[in-house]
């Protein structure tokens, strides 16, 4: 996950809009958009800092790239094999019985 896909899952899971959090930072929703986007890569300190202190996180949170490797085993490949040949309604079906989360529905 990058910085921009943190900005934006901090900012839903707490339920604030563009303009409220671009408010918060002291810029417009636009701005928020394009970090959220990666259209704007450089960000300012004192802009990071302010995100940090919005969301009650640490500068590095934000900032480093994550680069965790899952190794799926050979059942667990064979099975995401066969749930992807489904057709989507029956996936759907599937995760919907299963009370997957609402994100992968």
């Amino acid at each position: 996950m990058d910085t921009g896909d943190k900005i934006k899952a901090l900012r839903i899971e707490r339920g604030m809009t563009l303009e409220e959090l671009g408010d918060l930072v002291g810029v417009g929703k636009s701005t928020v958009r394009k970090w959220e986007t990666g259209a704007i890569k450089n960000m300012g300190r004192d802009k990071i800092e302010k995100l940090c202190s919005v969301f009650d996180v640490p500068p590095d949170y934000l900032i480093k790239e994550e680069s965790k490797k899952v190794e799926l085993s050979n059942y667990d490949k064979r099975f995401l094999e066969w749930f992807h040949s489904l057709p989507e309604e029956k996936r759907r079906a599937i995760l919907i019985a299963q009370d997957a989360p609402k994100d992968l529905l």
